[in-house]
């Protein structure tokens, strides 16, 4: 099976960290957009627009290469389909400790998945 990598040719089990690492050396998965620039010269807001654009990516990319953030507080809003990895410690669902859990709004309450 081939190795996935991305528009640059990054593998995400590369040996080098991948460029979206936070300076705690986790990955970001959360894009909250950044105040656009206030200046009319156009070449400015293209270059916010790139790189707004290229943050998103790499939250979509990380989504896509199915990297999940650990979370340590439950969500504010659940639906149906979601998938958070719980840390275990500040966020223990049940008292199931670390992993993968999955939220139905049919059985209020998270659940521990495999």
């Amino acid at each position: 099976m081939e190795d996935i990598v991305d528009q640059y040719g990054q593998s995400p089990t590369a040996a080098t960290p991948p460029s979206n690492l936070s300076t705690t050396g986790r990955r970001q998965l959360f894009f909250s957009l950044s105040p656009p620039p206030q200046s009319t010269d156009l070449q400015v807001v293209f270059n916010w627009i790139l790189q707004e654009l290229e943050r998103m990516s790499t939250v979509v990319n990380g989504a896509a290469q199915g990297f999940a953030e650990p979370t340590f507080n439950p969500p504010k809003k659940m639906w149906t389909g979601q998938i958070r990895f719980a840390d275990g410690t500040g966020w223990n669902p049940g008292g199931q400790g670390r992993g993968y859990y999955g939220y139905d709004e049919s059985i209020p309450g998270w659940r521990k998945l495999g």
